[in-house]
């Protein structure tokens, strides 16, 4: 897991909130194999010691193309100035389709003015957006990917 360093900067006397990521990833195997397939994903971690590379996570999946989500794209860090808006955007794959759910702080992020979320599953893009960002969004969201197979999971941080 990263550590958390919390930064505050200043330019032009607009106040920015940093941002940073972590995704975990788990994944169930299947009993049934008809045919086989190989995947794999890295995950680097750094922090103050240095890089860590954890070995590679591999997988044998059946049944053709089915698979536990993955995310291809994770979400980048970012500096957001005090009122403007946050996109957050990434992209996932998994076969069937993954259900979608949002978090902040440990409880589900509801749709509202201050917060949309999309998810399409045609193209596997998956945003967060979060409207006039303030002192009182601090904090972690977590977009969660789950089906039968597994769930993927992908954090930013807001301090």
């Amino acid at each position: 897991m990263q550590s958390h360093q919390e930064t505050q900067q200043y330019s032009s006397q607009q106040q920015f909130s940093s941002v940073q990521q972590q995704q975990r990833i788990s994944r169930t195997e299947q009993r049934t194999v008809q045919s086989q397939q190989v995947t794999q994903q890295r995950v680097q971690h750094v922090g103050a010691g240095g890089a860590y590379t954890p070995p590679a996570l591999t997988h044998i999946y059946g049944q053709g193309d089915i698979s536990p989500p993955i995310f291809e794209q994770i979400f980048k860090n970012a500096r957001f100035a005090q009122g403007g808006n946050a996109l957050f955007e990434g992209k996932l794959r998994g076969n069937p389709k993954p259900f979608v759910s949002w978090t902040r702080k440990g409880a589900p992020l509801l749709e509202s003015q201050k917060f949309r979320m999309s998810y399409n599953e045609a193209t596997g893009e998956v945003s967060l957006l979060i409207n006039q960002i303030g002192p009182g969004d601090e904090g972690e969201y977590t977009c969660t990917a789950r089906n039968q197979y597994g769930e993927a999971i992908c954090s930013v941080y807001i301090q």
